[in-house]
């Protein structure tokens, strides 16, 4: 594999590399002409743990693009570069390659990043893709300890999309889905789509924010824990797709999937009230975005995130999320 490693990154990934930049030839990658604050994040995806063997090398390569975007949106920051570091099976054929590369570069043109370098490693036994993503804030930041008592809370897009699409093969549970139906939650599991442009418009709007990445209860959690309030969530205000509509009718208990399913990566909000009427107006403009209001934020209660019913009662659901460990 080290034979082969320099060979694979001329040949597919240094062509990835644009720009003014002074990268991938060092240990380090220079970064000349930037200013301002800039952002920095990693996450990492593993075969058998965020995605299945079966999908293809840039299938992997656009889900961990993507996931590490919307850790940028979350922070309503503009993404730039990126570093990456794989580690394979010993035996990986350069095919695989060459496939990934494809897939990072598909992205990179529809996201406008680049990236800057990275690591490569034979002898896992399972695809362990890291990456680190580097972006600018324009006019200030999002963050989840900023949290206002009496804030509106929004999530946008649908949830419980990936969550169910982790169990399509599960008959007792998707009987009801179409091959349509299927096609679509596999493709919100494995491609998502980071809300960049609703980031950097929520700057200067919103008081906090987080992509959805373990469950929506957990992840509201992490603002009322860093915010020090609490949150009372309608369970029916969710916003859910119709896949995961036709199968609560079939199975009501697969509630949890919207509310505590990870890898939607959604945005999860709070705002003022006072900014309900722009917010709402922004998911009217030729539905460019799909943003819901889904609860308000009150003072600090035992679990956090309060989630009620149609008639307030108390919803009981998970509140600890996805776990990696």
């Amino acid at each position: 594999m080290k034979g082969q490693e320099f060979s694979y990154i001329e040949r597919y990934f240094r062509p990835l590399i644009t720009g003014d930049m002074y990268g991938g030839r060092d240990d380090a990658a220079m970064v000349s002409g930037l200013s301002g604050t800039m952002a920095v994040a990693t996450d990492s995806i593993i075969e058998g743990v965020h995605f299945s063997s079966s999908l293809s090398a840039e299938g992997i390569a656009r889900k961990a693009l993507r996931v590490n975007l919307s850790d940028m949106a979350a922070m309503g920051v503009m993404a730039q570069h990126y570093l990456v570091a794989l580690m394979v099976p010993q035996g990986t054929p350069e095919s695989w390659f060459r496939d990934f590369a494809e897939g990072l570069a598909t992205d990179q043109k529809l996201y406008g990043v680049s990236l800057l370098g990275g690591d490569m490693a034979g002898g896992s036994s399972k695809i362990h893709v890291a990456m680190t993503m580097f972006g600018m804030a324009q006019a200030g930041v999002l963050s989840r300890s900023n949290a206002q008592r009496g804030d509106d809370v929004y999530v946008s897009g649908t949830l419980g999309d990936a969550a169910l699409g982790l169990r399509i093969d599960d008959k007792d549970v998707v009987s009801c889905l179409s091959k349509e139906d299927k096609h679509m939650l596999a493709m919100r599991l494995h491609r998502p789509s980071p809300r960049m442009a609703l980031g950097q418009m929520l700057v200067g709007v919103a008081h906090s924010c987080i992509d959805i990445s373990d469950g929506l209860v957990a992840d509201l959690t992490h603002i009322c824990e860093e915010s020090q309030l609490g949150m009372v969530i309608s369970r029916d205000s969710v916003p859910l797709s119709s896949p995961v509509r036709k199968a609560l009718e079939e199975d009501e208990s697969l509630y949890h999937l919207a509310l505590c399913g990870g890898d939607d990566y959604e945005l999860a909000f709070t705002a003022p009230a006072h900014q309900r009427e722009t917010i709402m107006g922004w998911a009217l403009e030729a539905g460019a975005h799909d943003i819901t209001h889904i609860g308000y934020v009150e003072a600090r209660t035992e679990h956090c995130v309060r989630v009620v019913d149609s008639d307030g009662h108390p919803y009981p659901c998970s509140y600890h999320g996805y776990r990696h460990f």
